[in-house]
């Protein structure tokens, strides 16, 4: 079982496999997300090593 910010996260870290395009998708649709947790969202990313990677398309709202 996986959370949407893991499947954010894990979509951010692959996206040179799964595609820069299926990642932008992804973070838009977390966005529109009534219950997104936009801090645990940043603590996971920083644990996966991707913060600097989603920070700014988080920043911009994509």
């Amino acid at each position: 079982m996986t959370t949407p910010e893991r499947t954010v996260c894990d979509l951010v870290k692959y996206r040179n496999k799964t595609g820069k395009d299926i990642m932008l998708e992804a973070i838009r649709a977390y966005l529109l997300r009534k219950d997104r947790n936009i801090s645990l969202l940043l603590d996971l990313a920083q644990q996966l090593r991707v913060e600097k990677i989603i920070r700014p398309y988080l920043e911009i709202g994509v």
